[in-house]
């Protein structure tokens, strides 16, 4: 009878750890789950850009341009290093036109307003409208009002 309940024992001590085991695995899964959620935001990029820095950028691609004809016209006159000279000289311009339309400043503007949204929404990862398929909450009027560019 003895070696009967032994065998009997090891059935159940299996069953003992085997639910133990699932017990902690389901409650490590649920904390994992709650620390790595997150909530996906999603913004369309271009039109913030648009609606915040749209002169100041189509003023810097439209010196871009102009610049970029300039060199055209001269480069073919010129041999490789002149060539290079001048290119490096365009670039120069084309940053302080940018400085001087402080792009910088409008940009990180924008990053600001969006890094306040986000907090103020819960949200954690914010990605271009273009990117989504299904879900995540829209954060673009709500930049935009922060930004004063709507209300």
């Amino acid at each position: 009878m003895r070696g009967k309940r032994n065998w009997l024992l090891v059935p159940a001590a299996l069953l003992l750890v085997a639910a133990v085991t699932l017990s902690f695995h389901s409650a490590s899964q649920r904390s994992l789950s709650a620390q790595v959620r997150t909530e996906v935001g999603y913004v369309d990029w271009d039109l913030i850009l648009e609606a915040y820095a749209g002169d100041a950028i189509a003023a810097v691609l439209a010196e871009r341009d102009r610049l970029q004809e300039e060199f055209d016209r001269q480069a073919p006159s010129l041999d490789e290093a002149a060539r290079r000279q001048l290119f490096g000289e365009y670039e120069r311009r084309l940053a302080d036109f940018e400085r001087d339309m402080d792009i910088e400043r409008l940009l990180s503007e924008i990053d600001a307003a969006m890094n306040a949204v986000a907090q103020e929404s819960g949200v954690t990862v914010i990605v271009d409208q273009s990117a989504v398929v299904w879900g995540g909450v829209d954060l673009t009027g709500a930049i935009l009002r922060r930004l004063g560019v709507i209300q």
